[in-house]
């Protein structure tokens, strides 16, 4: 058997899939879901625990109040091979695309004459079975506007063939300073890089970096490079036990799974503490969720082709061996039809959140643990399903 090897923005796709799905979850900094209400939060008792410095309070619910603080978590260098590394030419393929509707595009974009011209350029493109493929000049792309970008963008995330837009590098708008902190990636890169940076809803994206690493000093800046464009906000959080408190309702919301009763036992031990206590989520999570919390995959464990995504890490979340056939894009939209119903607030420890794009496709899928839930603001709709 032989390990696979993923393109560097297939990679951060994996790393995401197996890295998020636990945590686009807790806590309250966007809008809620889109048509949809939140859970109620009324039915846990106000808390008296002292929150710890530096974090901060969620609302309170059925799954009581959390306490959370953000922290950035970023990949060891032996986990990034070389290849991660390398610029690839540039390479843009529109699936289904006539020069009449690329020429729509461009307008869109607001792209000048003179872009116009060199993207319509015949040594620029080659047509293959209906499918417009331009290799656009370095020099044009990085004159591109942050808005003709993300318009360009967003059409080329429609198709898997285009990686760096399909699954960018990506940080939340308020956090971007964040993004290079403690970083020895030179100034002149992080201005390079912030004027590639290009929106999508709340967040700023990075498609570019094949334009940056040739730039870099050496193959120690280049990988530093990929190391922190691969951070990922997260969060830590804490489940708050205030003293004499009636556990029954918490051990039910986090015991999902026929959990309660384990889970009620550290609960009740918290709750007959004079002041109390807190608890890390971590340890009220079913144990496949807990082994992949907080860390990154190892791209040579990947074998015989098998890419273990969002859905196969949010649909194994219950279980204690995964189960490989959520690889297969079929099979989960098999398991959601048979399986799963639409499901409305409030919602439950485990349901299912997954982003719907265009032809009802699953684009990504992660599970709901507690409070509020952080959308990632993509053109796409949210949808949360839980098992029968």
């Amino acid at each position: 058997m032989n390990a696979i090897h993923l393109s560097r923005t297939g990679w951060v796709a994996l790393s995401s899939a197996l890295l998020l799905p636990w945590l686009v979850l807790v806590w309250v900094l966007r809008p809620q879901f889109p048509g949809q209400g939140m859970p109620t939060a009324a039915t846990a008792p106000a808390v008296s625990v002292a929150t710890r410095p530096g974090y901060r309070l969620g609302t309170i619910g059925s799954w009581g109040q959390l306490q959370t603080t953000r922290i950035v978590l970023e990949p060891p260098e032996d986990y990034i091979p070389p290849y991660f590394t390398t610029a690839q030419p540039l390479r843009w393929t529109f699936r289904g695309y006539t020069p009449a509707t690329l020429d729509a595009l461009w307008k869109e974009a607001a792209l000048s004459p003179a872009e116009v011209a060199v993207f319509n350029e015949p040594a620029h493109r080659s047509v293959e079975a209906g499918t417009i493929i331009l290799s656009p000049p370095a020099a044009t792309v990085l004159g591109l506007s942050p808005s003709a970008r993300a318009r360009i963008y967003a059409a080329l995330a429609q198709f898997p063939e285009n990686p760096p837009q399909f699954s960018p590098f990506r940080s939340r708008s308020e956090l971007v300073d964040e993004w290079f902190n403690d970083s020895i990636i030179p100034p002149d890169i992080v201005a390079l890089t912030r004027r590639l940076l290009y929106p999508r809803g709340p967040n700023l994206m990075l498609s570019d970096q094949d334009l940056v690493l040739p730039r870099m000093p050496d193959a120690s800046h280049r990988i530093a490079y990929i190391k922190t464009l691969s951070r990922k906000s997260s969060l830590l959080a804490e489940l708050l036990v205030p003293h004499g408190a009636n556990v029954d309702g918490l051990a039910r919301f986090w015991g999902q799974g026929r959990r309660s009763k384990d889970i009620a036992s550290i609960l009740e031990s918290l709750a007959q503490r004079p002041q109390g206590g807190s608890i890390d989520v971590i340890h009220l999570l079913p144990p496949f969720a807990r082994s992949l919390l907080y860390t990154y995959p190892k791209v040579d464990q990947e074998r015989s082709g098998v890419l273990r995504d969002c859905h196969w890490t949010s649909f194994n979340f219950f279980r204690e061996q995964p189960d490989d056939r959520f690889t297969d894009l079929s099979f989960v939209q098999q398991t959601i039809l048979r399986d799963y119903f639409l499901c409305s607030p409030p919602y439950q420890l485990g349901d299912i959140v997954m982003l719907v794009g265009k032809g009802e496709q699953g684009v990504h899928s992660c599970v709901y643990v507690a409070d509020k839930v952080y959308t990632l603001g993509d053109p796409l709709e949210l949808r949360t399903f839980r098992a029968r």
